[in-house]
Protein backbone atom coordinates (compact mmCIF):
# COMPACT_ATOMS: atom_id res chain seq x y z
CA UNK A 1 0.00 0.00 0.00
CA UNK A 2 1.73 3.20 -1.52
CA UNK A 3 0.42 6.51 0.75
CA UNK A 4 1.57 10.15 0.64
CA UNK A 5 0.30 13.36 1.39
CA UNK A 6 -1.82 15.18 -0.44
CA UNK A 7 0.86 18.06 -1.67
CA UNK A 8 3.14 15.67 -2.95
CA UNK A 9 4.27 14.68 -6.62
CA UNK A 10 6.08 11.79 -7.08
CA UNK A 11 8.45 11.20 -9.89
CA UNK A 12 7.99 9.13 -12.98
CA UNK A 13 10.06 6.34 -11.12
CA UNK A 14 9.41 6.76 -7.57
CA UNK A 15 6.81 3.72 -7.41
CA UNK A 16 9.37 1.79 -9.06
CA UNK A 17 12.70 2.19 -7.13
CA UNK A 18 10.37 1.95 -3.99
CA UNK A 19 9.13 -1.89 -5.35
CA UNK A 20 12.59 -2.74 -5.90
CA UNK A 21 13.37 -1.59 -2.33
CA UNK A 22 10.84 -4.45 -0.85
CA UNK A 23 13.41 -6.98 -1.97
CA UNK A 24 16.06 -5.71 0.78
CA UNK A 25 14.89 -8.29 3.26
CA UNK A 26 12.08 -10.64 3.51
CA UNK A 27 10.57 -9.39 6.53
CA UNK A 28 10.23 -5.63 4.96
CA UNK A 29 7.59 -3.50 6.94
CA UNK A 30 8.22 -0.25 4.81
CA UNK A 31 9.90 1.81 2.12
CA UNK A 32 10.13 5.33 2.00
CA UNK A 33 11.16 8.17 -0.35
CA UNK A 34 13.71 10.94 -0.69
CA UNK A 35 11.75 14.07 -0.26
CA UNK A 36 12.85 16.66 -2.27
CA UNK A 37 11.01 20.60 -1.78
CA UNK A 38 9.94 22.45 -5.13
CA UNK A 39 13.77 23.73 -5.37
CA UNK A 40 15.55 20.28 -5.42
CA UNK A 41 16.93 20.63 -2.06
CA UNK A 42 15.98 18.12 0.79
CA UNK A 43 12.91 18.81 2.60
CA UNK A 44 13.71 20.00 5.99
CA UNK A 45 10.64 18.41 7.52
CA UNK A 46 10.69 14.41 6.01
CA UNK A 47 13.90 13.02 6.63
CA UNK A 48 13.39 9.82 8.03
CA UNK A 49 14.92 8.24 11.24
CA UNK A 50 18.05 6.05 9.97
CA UNK A 51 19.44 2.91 12.12
CA UNK A 52 22.71 3.38 13.32
CA UNK A 53 25.36 0.45 13.75
CA UNK A 54 25.95 1.17 17.64
CA UNK A 55 29.78 -0.62 16.70
CA UNK A 56 30.98 1.85 13.51
CA UNK A 57 28.77 4.55 14.32
CA UNK A 58 27.52 4.75 10.52
CA UNK A 59 24.03 4.21 9.20
CA UNK A 60 23.34 0.95 7.85
CA UNK A 61 23.45 0.08 3.89
CA UNK A 62 21.96 -2.62 2.23
CA UNK A 63 22.42 -3.46 -1.52
CA UNK A 64 21.61 -6.09 -3.61
CA UNK A 65 21.42 -6.23 -7.85
CA UNK A 66 18.10 -4.00 -8.14
CA UNK A 67 18.91 -1.33 -5.42
CA UNK A 68 20.69 -0.26 -2.35
CA UNK A 69 18.96 1.55 0.82
CA UNK A 70 19.37 2.88 4.26
CA UNK A 71 17.98 1.62 7.11
CA UNK A 72 15.43 2.73 9.10
CA UNK A 73 13.31 2.63 12.13
CA UNK A 74 10.59 5.25 11.66
CA UNK A 75 9.54 7.97 8.50
CA UNK A 76 7.00 10.25 7.37
CA UNK A 77 3.73 9.77 5.59
CA UNK A 78 5.01 12.03 2.62
CA UNK A 79 5.69 8.83 0.60
CA UNK A 80 5.60 5.73 2.21
CA UNK A 81 5.24 1.86 0.60
CA UNK A 82 3.61 -0.79 3.50
CA UNK A 83 3.73 -4.68 3.71
CA UNK A 84 -0.02 -5.13 3.70
CA UNK A 85 1.11 -8.24 6.06
CA UNK A 86 2.85 -5.42 8.47
CA UNK A 87 -0.37 -3.92 8.37
CA UNK A 88 -2.78 -6.43 9.27
CA UNK A 89 -0.53 -7.64 12.50
CA UNK A 90 0.51 -4.06 13.66
CA UNK A 91 -3.67 -2.34 13.18
CA UNK A 92 -4.19 0.91 11.82
CA UNK A 93 -2.20 4.45 12.52
CA UNK A 94 -3.85 6.16 15.18
CA UNK A 95 -6.52 8.64 13.90
CA UNK A 96 -6.87 10.96 17.03
CA UNK A 97 -3.45 11.96 16.18
CA UNK A 98 -4.97 13.90 13.35
CA UNK A 99 -1.98 16.02 12.36
CA UNK A 100 1.38 15.46 14.43
CA UNK A 101 3.58 12.21 14.95
CA UNK A 102 1.30 9.82 13.48
CA UNK A 103 3.58 9.02 10.96
CA UNK A 104 6.38 8.50 14.15
CA UNK A 105 4.32 6.10 15.84
CA UNK A 106 2.95 4.05 13.12
CA UNK A 107 6.09 3.48 11.07
CA UNK A 108 8.11 3.14 14.47
CA UNK A 109 5.37 0.68 15.77
CA UNK A 110 5.89 -2.02 12.77
CA UNK A 111 9.44 -1.41 13.30
CA UNK A 112 9.57 -2.40 16.73
CA UNK A 113 7.33 -5.57 15.77
CA UNK A 114 10.58 -6.70 13.92
CA UNK A 115 10.04 -5.81 10.67
CA UNK A 116 12.30 -3.79 8.76
CA UNK A 117 12.18 -0.63 7.28
CA UNK A 118 14.40 1.21 4.24
CA UNK A 119 14.87 4.48 3.02
CA UNK A 120 15.30 4.46 -0.52
CA UNK A 121 17.08 7.38 -2.34
CA UNK A 122 16.20 6.80 -5.85
CA UNK A 123 12.84 6.88 -5.29
CA UNK A 124 11.88 10.78 -5.06
CA UNK A 125 8.95 12.58 -4.52
CA UNK A 126 8.31 16.59 -4.12
CA UNK A 127 6.58 17.57 -0.98
CA UNK A 128 4.88 21.09 -2.38
CA UNK A 129 4.57 22.51 0.91
CA UNK A 130 4.63 26.49 0.67
CA UNK A 131 7.70 26.88 2.20
CA UNK A 132 10.63 24.52 2.99
CA UNK A 133 10.81 23.77 6.81
CA UNK A 134 11.43 21.96 9.84
CA UNK A 135 8.83 21.73 12.51
CA UNK A 136 11.17 23.59 14.92
CA UNK A 137 9.15 26.17 17.39
CA UNK A 138 11.82 28.57 17.88
CA UNK A 139 11.14 29.06 14.27
CA UNK A 140 7.61 27.71 13.28
CA UNK A 141 5.37 30.63 11.13
CA UNK A 142 2.99 31.79 14.32
CA UNK A 143 0.16 30.98 12.15
CA UNK A 144 1.33 27.09 12.37
CA UNK A 145 1.35 27.56 16.90
CA UNK A 146 -2.02 25.50 16.98
CA UNK A 147 -0.39 22.81 15.28
CA UNK A 148 2.09 22.53 18.41
CA UNK A 149 -1.15 21.23 20.60
CA UNK A 150 -0.83 18.02 18.61
CA UNK A 151 2.95 17.73 18.81
CA UNK A 152 2.97 18.20 22.95
CA UNK A 153 -0.19 15.61 23.37
CA UNK A 154 1.13 13.09 20.72
CA UNK A 155 5.27 13.27 21.31
CA UNK A 156 3.93 12.59 25.27
CA UNK A 157 1.45 9.80 24.15
CA UNK A 158 4.74 8.12 22.34
CA UNK A 159 6.96 8.60 25.41
CA UNK A 160 4.26 7.64 28.09
CA UNK A 161 3.99 4.29 25.47
CA UNK A 162 8.02 3.45 25.92
CA UNK A 163 8.46 4.14 30.13
CA UNK A 164 7.13 1.72 32.08
CA UNK A 165 7.07 3.36 35.32
CA UNK A 166 5.02 6.15 35.58
CA UNK A 167 6.58 8.50 37.89
CA UNK A 168 9.48 8.69 35.38
CA UNK A 169 6.83 9.32 32.53
CA UNK A 170 5.57 12.33 34.76
CA UNK A 171 8.58 13.32 35.08
CA UNK A 172 9.88 13.04 31.53
CA UNK A 173 6.19 15.31 30.81
CA UNK A 174 7.57 18.01 33.02
CA UNK A 175 10.82 18.29 31.52
CA UNK A 176 9.55 17.85 28.15
CA UNK A 177 7.50 21.24 28.70
CA UNK A 178 10.26 22.86 30.20
CA UNK A 179 12.43 22.39 27.13
CA UNK A 180 9.27 23.35 24.75
CA UNK A 181 9.31 27.39 26.90
CA UNK A 182 13.36 27.65 26.67
CA UNK A 183 12.76 27.04 22.73
CA UNK A 184 10.14 29.68 22.19
CA UNK A 185 11.32 31.87 24.57
CA UNK A 186 14.19 31.75 21.53
CA UNK A 187 11.74 33.12 19.20
CA UNK A 188 12.62 36.69 18.30
CA UNK A 189 8.75 37.45 17.95
CA UNK A 190 6.19 39.44 19.99
CA UNK A 191 5.00 38.12 23.18
CA UNK A 192 1.58 37.70 22.09
CA UNK A 193 3.51 35.31 19.06
CA UNK A 194 4.86 33.96 21.77
CA UNK A 195 2.35 32.98 24.34
CA UNK A 196 -0.03 31.15 21.40
CA UNK A 197 2.75 28.52 21.58
CA UNK A 198 3.16 28.70 25.25
CA UNK A 199 -0.45 28.01 24.97
CA UNK A 200 -0.71 25.01 22.70
CA UNK A 201 2.01 23.17 23.89
CA UNK A 202 0.84 23.39 28.15
CA UNK A 203 -2.62 22.11 26.50
CA UNK A 204 -0.80 19.59 24.55
CA UNK A 205 1.13 18.26 27.27
CA UNK A 206 -1.91 18.26 30.25
CA UNK A 207 -4.60 16.89 27.72
CA UNK A 208 -1.77 14.03 27.11
CA UNK A 209 -2.60 12.98 30.93
CA UNK A 210 -5.50 11.38 29.87
CA UNK A 211 -5.18 10.82 26.32
CA UNK A 212 -5.42 6.79 25.65
CA UNK A 213 -6.65 6.54 21.86
CA UNK A 214 -7.00 2.54 20.75
CA UNK A 215 -5.85 0.88 17.65
CA UNK A 216 -7.79 -0.32 14.96
CA UNK A 217 -7.05 -3.82 13.48
CA UNK A 218 -7.93 -4.53 9.58
CA UNK A 219 -10.98 -7.64 9.85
Amino acid sequence: MWIMDDDTIPTKNALEELTKGLSLSDRIGFVCSKVIWTDGSLHKMNGPNLVVNHTTKKTILKSNMQTSGMACESCSFVSVLFNSKAVREVGLPIKEFFIWADDLEYTSRIHLHRYDGFYIERSVVVHKTAVNYGPKIQTAPVETAWKFYYHARNMSYINRSRKKNTLIYYISLLNRYRIYLHRINKRTDSKENKKKFKDAVKRGCKDAISFKPSIEYLP
